[in-house]
């Protein structure tokens, strides 16, 4: 693959994670709020580590360092964050839709991640 392609689709699938990171470090009281309500145990305790693998993935997936491994855990998050927190089949009405189109967001990162891992070298160093 072209390197500057590769680096661009790793910059725009890296920016959401890196935005999400840095809007539930901001709003973290209402996030953990709202994955309290949603059941969860220790939901700050989820919430940093959610944080964590943002920002880490989202930075490991720019630098080309690990993309690979990277990608791999962000998909399986994006994929498992989308089940949990978008799940369109309890809503009806515009609820429905927006939890829809949510979803299908969550499954359109996991296919460009999946891609990012199937592409990339483990041993890869910054592009």
């Amino acid at each position: 693959m072209n390197s500057s392609l590769s680096l661009i689709a790793r910059v725009l699938l890296a920016s959401v994670f890196l935005i999400s990171g840095l809007r539930q470090t901001m709003a973290f009281g209402m996030v953990s709020g709202m994955m309290a309500g949603k059941g969860f145990p220790m939901p700050g305790v989820f919430l940093a580590l959610a944080i964590i693998l943002d920002l880490a993935g989202g930075i490991m997936l720019i630098a080309n360092w690990n993309a690979k491994y990277a990608a791999w855990a962000l998909a399986g998050f994006t994929l498992l964050v989308g089940t949990i927190f978008h799940g369109f089949w309890n809503f009806a009405g515009p609820e429905y839709n927006n939890e829809f189109n949510h979803f299908l967001k969550n499954v359109a990162l996991t296919g460009g991640l999946l891609m990012v891992a199937a592409t990339s070298n483990a041993d890869e160093k910054v592009a």
